[in-house]
């Protein structure tokens, strides 16, 4: 299964899902959490007090955590969560950043069995692929083209929570 995630310091976005770029970590199980990761001895639930802005996203387990949840989430939003599958990546870093990044985030992501529970269910994750694409990139190069000559682009990524009504 490949599954593409956009690790934005304000959100995390794949092609079914969206949210906020925030944890938070807790030594116990949180008794009234709507969703949880349990990981490497610690829990986790999403928050929408989003992470500071890191230049470097393979400092801490945190980026790796937010991918855990979306592809979990990518997975259950297609059927039922497998105990064990085989995901391919695909991430995007910003531009300006490609080179100097592109191979920390292969090897940040490149994990054989990973295991965690979500919501208290054994899940068991191998990541065989990462691909690191400049972010933008499938936005771009459809229209690159008409864009031959153009001395600087700016691609605006928004994060766009909708209000829901009852």
């Amino acid at each position: 299964m490949l599954v593409a995630i956009d690790h934005g310091n304000c959100a995390i976005k794949t092609t079914l899902e969206m949210f906020s770029s925030g944890l938070t970590e807790y030594t116990v199980q949180p008794p009234l959490a709507a969703e949880t990761v349990e990981w490497d001895g610690k829990y986790w639930t999403l928050t929408e007090n989003r992470i500071p802005y890191m230049f470097d996203k393979t400092k801490d387990d945190r980026f790796f955590i937010l991918s855990l949840f979306a592809i979990t989430r990518d997975i259950k939003e297609l059927g039922d969560i497998p105990a064990e599958a085989d995901i391919e990546l695909a991430v995007g870093l910003p531009p300006e950043h490609f080179s100097m990044l592109k191979d920390r985030f292969v090897q940040y992501f490149k994990r054989d069995a990973v295991s965690f529970k979500y919501n208290g269910s054994p899940i068991c994750l191998n990541i065989r692929k990462v691909f690191v694409y400049p972010q933008a990139y499938a936005a771009v190069v459809p229209q690159s083209r008409l864009l031959i000559g153009t001395p600087r682009l700016f691609v605006i990524d928004a994060y766009v929570k909708h209000a829901t009504t009852n």
